[in-house]
């Protein structure tokens, strides 16, 4: 299953707080938080919130 944020929003996931971008193809982590899971966990768009999009000092790119 793939999520797409809204225009001017990115994802980031609740537990670590990473930002994934733009468009997720949800699947199995195996990692959380640079920590690796002792098994996988399959991810589902309630892990995922959207924030807005992170602006860089050079701008979008």
């Amino acid at each position: 299953m793939v999520i797409t944020a809204q225009e001017g929003k990115v994802f980031r996931r609740k537990e670590d707080g990473m930002i994934y971008g733009k468009e997720i193809n949800l699947g199995y982590s195996y990692f959380i938080g640079g920590v690796k899971l002792q098994e996988p966990h399959l991810d589902v768009p309630e892990d995922f919130e959207e924030i807005d999009e992170p602006i860089n000092e050079r701008g979008n790119e």
